[in-house]
């Protein structure tokens, strides 16, 4: 994943705090949400050769993938919450964002394909 390269639109209310909140349960269960961006220096530093490195992305912009984004990402995350009422604050905010025009996310990634000499 390229965290910082990974995003939900329009970034208002709980889904706002998807993306972050998911950086950091990465980074917390001992990932590095950062890695992709350093998967040619990784490899090198490994000893591979003949390292190619690509990025991609994963997006959710049809009303479809909007809505599995908002239902499974949101249910993930709503998991995070201490209270009820923050729970269903959240569960409103995905209602609202799913249908707005301009809902669409997207997530980073590399990809790297390298042989060990």
């Amino acid at each position: 994943m390229i965290g910082d390269l990974t995003f939900a639109e329009p970034n208002t209310g709980r889904m706002g705090e998807i993306i972050p909140s998911m950086l950091k349960l990465i980074a917390e269960s001992g990932g590095h949400p950062l890695l992709g961006k350093e998967h040619r220096a990784k490899f090198s530093d490994a000893g591979f050769i003949e390292i190619e490195s690509k990025a991609s992305f994963e997006s959710f912009g049809s009303t479809e993938e909007v809505e599995l984004f908002a239902c499974v990402f949101g249910e993930d995350f709503s998991q995070r919450f201490a209270t009820t009422e923050e729970l269903d604050e959240f569960r409103r905010d995905a209602a609202d964002w799913k249908v707005q025009p301009g809902a669409f996310a997207g997530f980073a990634m590399a990809e790297t394909i390298a042989r060990k000499p």
